[in-house]
């Protein structure tokens, strides 16, 4: 029900889960969870609801209004990259995003699936980064597709923030634990993405 709502197929769905079209088929076609895997089945519900319905209960859906996702560790960085991705393959975004220390990004990401998460944002050519960082910070690993611009130490912010359409993500790095807020609300991301603009006009033009 949820896939229908979307107007996707079971090919579209297996593709943004990282999953085969025969696992969507089978799990479609069982009469229960046990199905699949913990794993698989958390991909498929993150996707549909990063997409645009929310599950209710009694096995109901709706579109969803506003939403928050919570995403841990490695697996739910690489989980919110992967989101980031399909819609970018959906058409054209803009990206905007502030307190960035690419490290940490880095780190959280894995080295194959940053590598593979920026060589396909750069070769769809429709996606367009705008990226706040700390003056003297020369880590800049998104130039193919990113703008980066630079502002003091003191008007840097601890917890780096994405905007894209009417999603605010909040990522607080820390030492040994990564959580990811992905808030789905216009008015919050309305409202981050001024403070952002803000930042941006006073910021300095870096790049590589």
């Amino acid at each position: 029900m949820a896939r229908s709502l979307l107007n996707w197929t079971q090919t579209e769905l297996a593709e943004k889960c990282n999953l085969s079209p025969v696992t969507v088929t089978k799990f479609e076609k069982s009469t229960g969870d046990q199905a699949l895997e913990v794993r698989s089945l958390e991909k498929l519900r993150r996707t549909l609801e990063s997409g645009g319905v929310e599950f209710l209960p009694n096995d109901g859906v709706s579109r969803a209004s506003n939403k928050v996702i919570v995403l841990k560790g490695h697996e739910g960085f690489t989980e919110f990259r992967q989101l980031v991705l399909n819609r970018a393959k959906q058409g054209p975004l803009e990206v905007c995003v502030s307190n960035v220390d690419e490290r940490h990004f880095s780190k959280w990401g894995g080295e194959e699936m940053n590598n593979t998460y920026r060589q396909e944002i750069a070769k769809l050519g429709t996606v367009h980064f705008r990226i706040i960082i700390k003056e003297g910070d020369t880590n800049l690993t998104a130039t193919k597709f990113a703008e980066y611009r630079a502002v003091p130490e003191q008007e840097f912010g601890e917890v780096p923030f994405y905007i894209f359409d009417d999603n605010l993500v909040l990522i607080p790095f820390e030492e040994n634990e990564m959580n990811l807020f992905i808030i789905k609300n216009a008015l919050l991301a309305k409202s981050y993405q001024k403070q952002f603009e803000i930042s941006w006009a006073k910021a300095k033009k870096v790049g590589a």
